[in-house]
This record gives structure tokens, sequence and C-alpha cells, in this order.
């Protein structure tokens, strides 16, 4: 009889060597997507380029991602952008990512973020704050956090727009809402400003508990790179970006804020010009 031990260690060993292809949940995913189920094949494009559960593979990203587009997934044409604007999957194309950006904003409130840092930043179109400030106000409303505090120190600073510190205030307590960590730093300033010490060391102890402090204590606000899609993967490819669904008009957006993860050094003014 094989000791159990002998048993166990070859059960391990052959679940290590097994790839994550032949698992039922694959397989179950790979089907839905081939079906034509966008939602899943965004999925696949997710795990392909991030290598989640499965080897790494940027082609294969790419092509579910298209697939998903192709048919209108606002999310994945997200996806695609960010993969021109930053040259992470592809040679880098700013203005296809903006085209993509556009197609997608008006549902996806990732891309209209993204679109406005794109407008702020001069990035794959001439530079136009108040487009960028127009973007960043409507992805807040859908419940983009860092697109709420972006827009509040944009319109405190007056940088590019007439200064509004009465909208700026109303955004920045938005994006406290929304739990992002900018929003709880500008908003304490805005309150510090204003004598509510209180309420401001109350803000920027939410902030603390978010990010990193420095030497001095005070929280490092995170970076207002464009979109939270890991910068890496690089296969040769080409795209016809998307035609716009829409102008610089109305957003129907729903997407979940996306995290950030270089830190810079808290500022009252709006972000670096880059998207």
């Amino acid at each position: 009889m094989k000791p159990l031990y002998l048993t166990l260690a070859a059960t391990f060993m052959t679940a290590l060597l097994s790839p994550a292809e032949d698992t039922p949940d694959f397989k179950a995913l790979a089907a839905r997507a081939g079906s034509g189920d966008v939602a899943a094949q965004l999925d696949l494009a997710h795990r392909y380029r991030d290598g989640k559960g499965i080897a790494k593979d940027d082609a294969e990203a790419m092509k579910w991602a298209h697939r998903a587009a192709d048919r209108g997934h606002a999310e994945a044409m997200d996806f695609i952008g960010f993969a021109y604007l930053r040259g992470a999957v592809v040679e880098r194309s700013p203005e296809i990512a903006v085209a993509y950006f556009k197609a997608a904003a008006p549902e996806s409130a990732q891309a209209a973020f993204n679109l406005g840092q794109c407008y702020f930043g001069a990035q794959g179109t001439e530079q136009d704050i108040p487009k960028a400030l127009d973007w960043w106000k409507k992805a807040a409303a859908q419940g983009h956090g860092r697109a709420a505090s972006t827009a509040a120190m944009a319109l405190l600073s007056g940088e590019g727009v007439k200064p509004d510190a009465g909208e700026a205030r109303r955004l920045a307590e938005r994006a406290a809402e929304l739990n992002d960590p900018s929003g709880f730093v500008v908003l304490g300033e805005m309150q510090f400003q204003a004598g509510e010490f209180d309420a401001a060391k109350a803000n920027w102890t939410k902030a603390s508990k978010l990010l990193p402090t420095g030497p001095t204590g005070h929280p490092a606000q995170p970076s207002a790179s464009a979109s939270a899609q890991p910068r890496h993967m690089r296969v040769s490819s080409t795209s016809t970006p998307p035609t716009s669904k829409t102008n610089q008009g109305g957003l129907n957006a729903a997407s979940p804020a996306g995290r950030r993860d270089s830190p810079t050094p808290a500022r009252r003014g709006p972000p670096p010009s880059r998207c």
C-alpha cells in the first residue's frame, strides 16, 4: 500500500502540472466567451493579461478584448484604449487610445475619466481643460471617486478653468463619499482653510489609513495616471480605432473607480499634465 504522504504529494504535483485550460472553471469561461458572452470575453482578456490562473498571453488578451469591444462592450474598449495609451500591449498610439475612450465614455466611468486625463494632458488630442473637467464630472456623477477629486482640484486651483470653490467643495465631498483617498485629502484642506479643523483632521486621518504616509505624517496622494490597468505586456498588433458613438455630450456610465499605485505629494492643483 502506498504511504499516505506519497499519495498526497503525487496529487499536489498533478495539480501543479495541470494547465488551467483543463480546469472546469476555465473551460466553462472559455465556452461562454466562444459563444459570444462579452463579459466572459473581457474576463478572459484580464486573465490572459495578468496571468491569473493561466499562463500570461498578451496576444490572447488582446484577441478577446477586441472581440468584446467589437460588440460594443465599453469596458473592453477602455481596456484596449489604455493599452494604446501606455504602449502596454501594442505599439503606443495616444490617438487610437482617445478614439477608444471616446467610444466607451458614454457607458464607462473609467473611460470617461481617462478621456478627461487625455484632454488635460494633451495626449492624442489638443489640450482642452474645460472638456477634461466636463468628462471628470460626468465620471464622478457615475461613481468614479478619483474623477471627483481630480475635478475638485481643478476647480479649486482654477488651472485652465474658472475657479469655483463651491463646486470644488461639492465634488470633494462626492469623492469622500466614494472613499477616494485624494478626496479626503482635498476636502480636508478645504475644511482646514475654512476653520473646520476637527473635520479636516478626521478626513486626513481617513486618508492616512488608505495611503502610506511620508516623514511629515501627511498622506501621499495617488497618481492621476489614466486607468488602473497594469502597465505590462507588449505584442505586435494593429487596430482600427472605433467610431465614437457620441460627441462631447451626455454620459451614462457606470464603472468602479480604479485604484492608483504611484504616490505623489499632496497638491492643491489638478494632476500632472499627463493622462
